[in-house]
């Protein structure tokens, strides 16, 4: 019998999980004029059951090919999760820094809502994060820089690294700084996004579902 290492064993299992729970994907019944209060979305038949799959195991890797609207099904778990929450669900999305605006864009756009974006001097950048916003978003460069005083004032329930493929080396800074993180922040919701989770070889994902 092969002994694994205890957090080796942890992942097994989660991917264990996973993998049967995806057996029911299959028998999924359509979804039509799918909505989420909260968000103006009119979501696509195979989108709605990408909401509907992360809602029942709460949290997992979403991978796709760009341009399928990972960021869209995102935004319908959240604001599912949101409303069983009673309304708040303190949430930290990191993006490389060109996609930051795009996720603040989106907000406004289909939540009609704005949020706090982490950007600028340091001192902003604090004020940012002691305002304890319900929806906070900044770049890997920011959150590196700043985890300390994240983790001092904000402990986000849901927390979406997008762009997850920028940690896939375990020794990175990025990936210890995220891993270290979520080990003492402790997120109910973790819902890495990546469009190639896997770069060379399949220890890529070790990484991003340590997370």
């Amino acid at each position: 019998q092969v002994v694994l290492q205890p957090d080796v064993q942890s992942l097994v299992e989660r991917w264990t999980r996973w993998t049967l729970e995806l057996e029911y994907i299959k028998s999924f019944a359509q979804y039509p004029n799918f909505h989420v209060p909260g968000l103006d979305i009119d979501f696509l038949d195979f989108q709605a059951r990408g909401v509907h799959y992360f809602i029942k195991i709460l949290s997992g890797l979403l991978g796709d090919q760009m341009g399928t609207g990972k960021s869209i099904q995102t935004l319908g778990v959240l604001f599912t999760h949101r409303i069983a929450a009673g309304g708040f669900l303190p949430t930290m999305i990191l993006a490389p820094t060109s996609v930051v605006g795009d996720w603040h864009a989106k907000f406004r756009r289909f939540a009609k809502m704005e949020i706090a974006v982490a950007d600028g001097t340091p001192g902003r950048r604090a004020k940012v994060y002691e305002s304890k916003p319900e929806f906070l978003v900044l770049s890997y460069d920011t959150f590196i820089r700043d985890n300390v005083k994240i983790v001092q004032n904000f402990h986000p329930k849901a927390f979406i690294p997008d762009e997850a493929q920028r940690f896939t080396n375990r020794k990175s800074k990025a990936a210890e700084k995220i891993i270290e993180f979520c080990d003492i922040v402790q997120p109910r919701y973790r819902i890495p996004i990546s469009g190639s989770p896997i770069s060379n070889r399949p220890d890529d994902l070790w990484p991003i579902l340590r997370v």
